[in-house]
């Protein structure tokens, strides 16, 4: 079981974050890039930042990251913030690193992975409060064991019966592309007259083909639910993978047939709604059947979370999601966009939702061009201080006024789990800004953007669309009772790949305050700050 779960893995690894072959990762996200670390680092005349200035003597700046003051034991590593990191490579890590990395994990995270019950024991005994869950596939079945199509056939699981599954009503061919660039083809007789599994509706995703599930049948629901609790046993909750608007996503252009029985000979590319309704109706059981044994469902709705009607009405079901490539300082398509996914972030709060704010498990930031330092000593920094910036403009209320839900940080490590030489390299990639107090919210974000306007016209020169207009907007949000200010700018619009000092924007800042910086210190007393394409701060008075 342990070989197919780390085969399954691998799988995902190669697909989704660029692993090589034996799992580790293809970069190191944690290696400063740029050797330009002094690039506009004083950005402006009155700002003349000292990155190093000693700011411990100074008790009124709610820095203060003594977890054993500020921490209430029954709830979170710290008061301030919620973390929640996959931390999937743990499984796995090399035995020389274990009790180090799990050491680290109990301490600094919330909610994390396991795939067996010794990783569960090993987070819970360093720390009872954690929320560990596991990984499962709910919409499609994989056909080859591990999900690799060249490895041995693999069973239905106990209990399953032929109506459980799609199938074609039509001969069908399509072709498919595996995650590892190889291509493929799937070719099936549609059914005559009774359903069998040689007429099963397929698809290919990632390394393996797969069998589709039949969300409408509603025995189906309660065989599955109970074998996924079955598995959920010794863990808090259930991670449910590849989950998007509808299932006609994976349908690929130049498929011939795919008409679907159970659809009334429609294809999956053309029920998307209809399919979507019955999936929400399957997540809402399975949230009923978690909750009756005190556990949680969460599903991946990946990018698609906070700006898909039809992904916000799964989340909802399952009352969960892990925002997988979302949360990241390119990914909003301008202010106003960025606005619309904090809207509908403060609906899955409202309802409850708990929502994982990730940006991948092995960060890309080395390979985006002209992500430069900016505020901060490396791209690096910048990019974790953006997310961290931005979760807190997102995060719920602490006293529930807007709702049940929890909204959580995720540092996004890149574990190195087979490497017995930087397996712990994830730990270099904490950063201490993440522990430095900001006090509770004042109140939601503020309505009106703290700043907005054209575009600096030669930052704008890099955006590629038809319009000419380019608009910049920072949106804000005040903690501490007024002493700490966060701003943030999302990406100008989808297309704007300039990230420099020529996209800078000066915003004068309601008084002198202080930049918050990677390694938890703070400058020396700013009127104004500099604010890029992309880039975020968080100031303390």
């Amino acid at each position: 079981m342990k070989s197919k779960l780390k085969a399954l893995f691998i799988a995902f690894c190669l697909a989704a974050v660029g692993c090589s072959d034996d799992g580790k990762s293809a970069g190191d996200a944690g290696a400063d890039t740029d050797a330009d670390t002094d690039t506009d680092a004083d950005t402006d005349a009155d700002t003349d930042a000292d990155t190093d200035a000693d700011t411990d003597a100074d008790t009124d700046t709610d820095t203060d990251t003594d977890t054993d003051t500020d921490t209430d034991p029954d709830d979170f590593n710290f008061r301030h913030i919620k973390i929640w990191n996959i931390g999937r490579g743990l499984n796995w890590i090399v035995p020389e690193a274990h009790d180090a990395a799990y050491d680290f994990f109990a301490a600094h995270i919330d909610v994390a992975e396991a795939e067996y019950e010794d990783g569960v024991n090993d987070l819970k005994s360093r720390n009872p409060n954690m929320r560990v869950y596991h990984y499962a596939l709910d919409v499609t079945v994989c056909q080859h064991s591990g999900c690799f199509r060249e490895n041995d056939d693999e069973p239905d699981p106990p209990g399953a019966k032929e109506s459980f599954f799609l199938h074609f009503s039509e001969d069908t061919q399509i072709p498919v592309t595996f995650a590892d660039g190889e291509t493929g083809s799937i070719s099936v007789t549609g059914c005559s007259g009774q359903i069998t599994r040689e007429c099963r509706a397929q698809v290919g995703i990632w390394l393996d083909y797969r069998y589709v599930h039949n969300q409408k049948d509603p025995e189906f629901r309660a065989w599955k639910a109970n074998l996924l609790l079955e598995e959920a046993e010794p863990f808090d909750g259930t991670f449910l993978d590849e989950h998007g608007p509808g299932y006609g996503y994976h349908w690929p252009d130049g498929a011939v047939g795919g008409g679907i029985v159970e659809y009334g000979g429609r294809t999956l590319g053309e029920v998307e709604a209809e399919f979507n309704a019955d999936l929400v109706e399957t997540l809402t059981y399975y949230k009923g059947a978690y909750a009756a044994q005190g556990k949680f469902v969460v599903i991946n709705g990946a990018l698609y979370s906070l700006n898909n009607e039809m992904v916000m009405d799964q989340i909802k079901a399952a009352n969960g999601t892990v925002a997988e490539l979302l949360h990241r300082p390119n990914a909003f398509d301008g202010a106003q966009r960025y606005l619309a996914a904090l809207d509908n972030l403060d609906e899955l709060v409202a309802a409850g939702s708990l929502v994982n704010l990730m940006d991948t498990t092995c960060r890309d930031i080395e390979a985006l061009s002209g992500y430069t330092p900016g505020l901060y000593s490396s791209n690096f920094e910048r990019w974790q201080m953006w997310k961290l910036a931005s979760y807190y403009i997102a995060r719920e209320m602490p006293d529930g006024s807007t709702g049940p839900g929890e909204v959580f940080f995720d540092p996004d490590f890149c574990i190195k789990f087979l490497d017995p030489d930087h397996a712990l390299d994830f730990i270099d990639q904490w950063l201490l800004a993440y522990e430095a107090d900001v006090g509770d919210p004042d109140g939601p974000r503020d309505e009106e953007l703290f700043a907005s306007g054209p575009a600096p016209e030669e930052g704008a020169a890099s955006c590629d669309g038809e319009s000419d207009i380019v608009r910049y907007g920072v949106v804000s949000r005040s903690y501490g009772a007024g002493n700490v200010l966060v701003l943030v700018r999302p990406n100008d619009r989808w297309d704007c790949s300039d990230f420099g000092d020529a996209t800078g924007v000066s915003l004068d800042l309601p008084s002198p305050m202080r930049l918050l910086m990677a390694d938890g210190t703070l400058t020396e007393p700013m009127s104004s700050v500099l604010l890029r394409n992309g880039e975020a701060a968080i100031l303390f008075k």
